[in-house]
């Protein structure tokens, strides 16, 4: 007959106490588990790690902090809170709680291996691991602790405790980064504040955001393109500042103000005389000798009708006051020289537009 170990004989008769150790530890887990949630409660403490959530789910984060041997503590904030989705935040240490309808928060539940529990059991070891009354594990006198386990000295050729992981080296760059975005957020709002109290009238691009929105700007894109967007601000509020200055030196003047007031005046009449002595020299010879030689100016002044109010002043020798304007319409007077003070109907727009009625204007030279 085949012997069996002595440890598998006992088997048999464990079965009913597997059984009720099963839906013992089963129903204490999940009890913990709900227990461990803390509704309505926000942790106090520098968070190490904080990432978004597609859907809010708070037992995502729970799982997280049970799988990083890091955390000592979780929270989750609902969406609208402490950003537009759910957000999951990690603590290796919690400071303090208090109450808050924004999160939910627990502290982390160390697993408990019920294979080992019972395999330990079976070979009949009473210092197996159980469960303690804060849900950790005791550590076993067969084997090591977890800490000498996981001792990197009793690994040859491992690096020293003290040396940085990849993940720490990410995590110290991102607060590296977030603590120089914060500067930055900083200086565009005082940028802003600045430009509102002057008066310089900037909109859009890089003005008039909120602190967040700046932020947020700086952490989705390398440093450098903050660094350069710090400049160009700056640059153009000191051209504002210039801008303003001049213009108070110049209220504050009154001489230099007179100055510039008579020089802007004389351009505008030496422009005015250039475009006159343009418009002298484009006439034909016998415009020219007719202005010369007339004694009498003329000019048709609008009563009603479309068309200009009056026309310019023109030279006329006989002192009437010639139209010849639309001369083929069959209505009306349209064309022939009139009196002084006589009314005369014409159409400026065309034989099929409305007609104006215009009064003759002459005076001397």
């Amino acid at each position: 007959m085949r012997a069996y170990p002595h440890h598998l004989s006992r088997i048999p008769r464990a079965i009913p106490f597997l059984s009720f150790l099963f839906v013992f530890f089963l129903l204490q887990t999940s009890f913990a588990r709900a227990a461990n949630m803390l509704a309505d409660t926000e942790f106090t403490g520098q968070s190490y790690r904080s990432f978004e959530l597609i859907a809010p789910v708070p037992d995502f984060c729970r799982k997280v902090c049970e799988k990083d041997e890091g955390c000592q503590g979780w929270m989750f904030s609902w969406p609208g809170k402490k950003g537009k989705r759910a957000k999951c935040f990690l603590f290796r240490t919690v400071e303090g709680k208090r109450k808050d309808t924004c999160c939910i928060a627990g502290y982390r539940e160390k697993s408990f291996s019920f294979g080992k529990a019972v395999a330990g059991w079976l070979k009949g070891e009473p210092s197996a691991q159980r469960p303690n009354e804060g849900g950790s594990q005791a550590p076993s006198s067969a084997e090591p602790r977890s800490e000498e386990r996981l001792s990197p000295s009793r690994f040859e050729g491992a690096p020293p405790a003290n040396s940085e992981t990849a993940q720490d080296r990410q995590l110290q760059d991102r607060r590296e980064k977030q603590a120089k975005c914060r500067e930055y957020a900083e200086t565009a709002m005082a940028a802003n504040r600045e430009a509102q109290e002057l008066g310089c009238g900037f909109r859009g691009g890089l003005w008039n955001a909120s602190y967040d929105a700046y932020f947020m700007s700086c952490m989705k894109k390398p440093l450098k393109a903050a660094e350069w967007k710090t400049k160009k601000r700056s640059a153009q509020l000191r051209e504002c500042r210039r801008a303003i200055a001049l213009r108070r030196q110049r209220e504050a003047d009154p001489l230099r103000r007179w100055e510039e007031t008579i020089k802007g005046e004389w351009r505008k009449l030496r422009e005015r005389l250039s475009r006159a002595d343009e418009r002298r020299r484009e006439r034909p010879p016998a415009a020219r000798e007719l202005s010369r030689r007339a004694r009498y100016v003329y000019s048709w002044l609008k009563r009603s009708g479309p068309g200009p109010r009056a026309t310019p002043w023109r030279p006329t020798l006989s002192g009437k006051c010639p139209l010849v304007r639309a001369c083929e319409c069959p209505q009306g007077n349209t064309c022939g020289v009139y009196e002084p003070g006589s009314i005369a109907i014409h159409w400026p727009q065309g034989c099929g537009g409305p007609p104006a009625y215009v009064v003759c204007r002459v005076r001397r030279r």
